[in-house]
């Protein structure tokens, strides 16, 4: 009899064992099947100035931004393009950061890369910037973006310029 009690007890340890397993790897299937896939098709927008108590004179700034996958690299890499023009050429406008966040201009800025973590636009003279950049977004096809310019190498609310809502375009088949 206890030899009985003892292999029930080893079937009934080994048969959980078994369903707990089953269970992880159905539930890691539904994670991978629902997990955010990185964007195929490239995302674009048209900067436009923000109304800020350090800069004044708003009479030229423009600019655009572009976000599509990186040539011949894995998904999720980016390559993000921002070319802008003003006139501002003062010496905290030399060094201007950017980054991407979630949502359209005029909501809250939550960096997905810290603007630090990121090259800074360099003034030229005559007040033309341009970067681009190569590397990891975790951006979707589903969601909305905005990519913001902040002045003076600051990287908080209070200190964008410019922002620019991006508007995904599905990749051409």
């Amino acid at each position: 009899m206890r030899i009985i009690h003892r292999s029930f007890a080893f079937v009934t340890l080994v048969a959980a064992a078994g369903m707990l397993q089953t269970a992880g790897a159905q539930g890691q299937n539904e994670q991978s099947a629902t997990a955010p896939k990185p964007a195929l098709g490239r995302f674009s927008g048209s900067l436009r100035a923000v109304t800020s108590r350090q800069v004044t004179d708003w009479s030229r700034f423009s600019g655009t931004v572009e976000i599509a996958p990186a040539p011949e690299k894995a998904p999720g890499i980016y390559r993000v393009t921002i070319r802008l023009s003003t006139i501002m050429s003062s010496g905290a406008m030399n060094i201007m950061q950017w980054s991407v966040a979630p949502g359209r201009c005029g909501t809250m800025f939550n960096a997905l890369v810290p603007a630090a973590d990121l090259p800074p636009l360099n003034q030229r003279p005559g007040g033309d910037a341009e970067i681009i950049w190569d590397g990891p977004l975790p951006i979707t096809d589903k969601g909305s973006y905005q990519s913001a310019i902040f002045i003076g190498g600051g990287n908080t609310q209070g200190d964008i310029i410019g922002c620019a809502t991006l508007r995904y375009e599905a990749p051409k088949k």
